[in-house]
């Protein structure tokens, strides 16, 4: 008889230690936090550094990379450069020796009025909590030979500041902002 009572006892603690284990799995990294803006008086701002959760990450790695028909880097690569230029990256740097280009996008969030209240309110001494008001997309892209193609890999990272001057960065993990975008690419080889 003790036998089973202790069988039901590892059974009901195996219950009830399996949601504890199933949501430490679930729990996302740790964001790096560069700067502390401070709290009651504040005197800097705050870096945040997002990292991707398994999910993020899985969906990020499927999406990043892109094979092409074409077998000239080179055209792959001012291909990309001139879809990135459309969706309004304004620096785009291109790395023909390597095959890179790191492109920005910045743009605001905010409309000019909201700005100018905000900024009346706070030279009137009124607390106001942090809103995003501006942000940058990054892309980083690298072109590559590989057989009888190229193969494109692509990381899209963003960085929202808000009205604080505090700033989130995150990598992209949405499928769709990758499909777009090597949708752009393969139209214009096609074209070409």
């Amino acid at each position: 008889m003790p036998r089973n009572i202790l069988r039901w006892k590892a059974a009901m603690l195996a219950v009830a230690l399996f949601p504890l284990a199933v949501l430490a799995e679930d729990d996302p990294p740790a964001p790096q936090v560069t700067g502390n803006g401070g709290h009651m008086l504040r005197f800097s701002s705050t870096q945040v550094t997002v990292p991707q959760t398994a999910q993020e990450r899985q969906a990020f790695e499927q999406s990043r990379d892109h094979d092409c028909a074409s077998t000239d880097p080179g055209k792959v690569l001012a291909a990309a450069a001139a879809v990135l230029t459309q969706q309004g990256y304004a620096s785009v740097e291109i790395d023909p020796e390597f095959h890179l280009i790191d492109a920005r996008h910045d743009e605001t969030l905010v409309s000019m009025r909201r700005e100018i209240f905000r900024g009346v309110a706070k030279s009137r001494g009124l607390p106001l909590p942090a809103k995003p008001d501006h942000q940058s997309t990054e892309a980083f892209v690298a072109v590559e030979a590989e057989g009888h193609g190229v193969k494109v890999r692509t990381r899209f990272r963003v960085t929202v500041w808000d009205s604080k001057g505090d700033a989130r960065t995150s990598i992209v993990s949405d499928p769709q902002v990758y499909r777009d975008f090597y949708a752009g690419i393969d139209k214009r080889l096609a074209g070409a």
